[in-house]
């Protein structure tokens, strides 16, 4: 009978250490802080660094949800992350970094910079052979191939930025080639080696040749990054901002 009953505790005994150890998941998980954060595509690639920053901070999850910058909400997210300038109603904005626009051309193009009056022809369509780009005129490079012009589809966030500010207007050429992603922007690199088109500079594949605005501010192709929160970020969203800041 005393076998028995040691068995009887020593099993017993196994049944609360085994309760116990899952009453300690169970809080592990009650006690895990769940934050869903909003990314507009053209941010996308930031994730990864949001990932790093997350990863060292315990009992801490992060849900993404990717959305087009007019579904970005605060009432379902606990940070908006978004490039561009701050909005009238934003509750609290927090400087993360900065993205460049840079002009990218195809392979055979001989210009290293342009003006900013032939870039506003290019893409209104009103030059549309390099032959008649005062650039080349004045280089005296002959060149006489078409332009290909490459652009982001009509909505998105890059293209509003890029017309807005440094087209300085809402209008946009028929003759444009579009691409949605970086691996398609290469293709047509290769294809239209007489191509002009822009990405942001943190996403310029390397060996791809760029150009310089020549009389251009440099200001006008440089945009914050930020995060939009309903009020300062205190705990592991402040300390997932601050490290997101001092990510490179």
């Amino acid at each position: 009978m005393k076998q028995k009953f040691l068995i009887a505790s020593l099993i017993l005994l196994f049944l609360l250490a085994s309760c116990s150890a899952n009453s300690s998941e169970s809080d592990e998980k009650i006690a895990m802080e769940v934050i869903t954060l909003h990314v507009s595509p053209t941010l996308a690639h930031w994730l990864p660094k949001v990932s790093a920053c997350a990863e060292p901070i315990t009992d801490f999850g992060i849900y993404v949800q990717i959305f087009p910058p007019e579904d970005l909400s605060l009432d379902e997210a606990d940070i908006i992350l978004r490039l561009g300038e701050p909005l009238e109603d934003d509750p609290y904005i927090t400087v993360l970094g900065s993205e460049k626009i840079t002009l990218v051309a195809g392979r055979e193009m001989a210009l290293s910079s342009i003006s900013i009056n032939s870039l506003k022809a290019i893409y209104a369509g009103k030059i549309k052979n390099w032959a008649n780009v005062s650039e080349i005129k004045d280089a005296g490079i002959e060149i006489n191939q078409p332009i290909q012009v490459l652009s982001y589809p009509e909505g998105n966030e890059i293209i509003k930025l890029f017309s807005k500010n440094i087209l300085e207007t809402s209008e946009t050429s028929l003759h444009l080639q579009t691409f949605s992603s970086l691996e398609f922007f290469q293709i047509l690199l290769d294809e239209y080696p007489f191509s002009i088109g822009y990405l942001l500079e943190s996403q310029v594949p390397d060996g791809v040749k760029t150009l310089s605005i020549s009389d251009a501010d440099s200001q006008i192709t440089q945009y914050y990054v930020l995060a939009v929160t309903d009020q300062e970020p205190e705990g592991v969203i402040r300390q997932l901002l601050l490290c997101l800041q001092n990510s490179k």
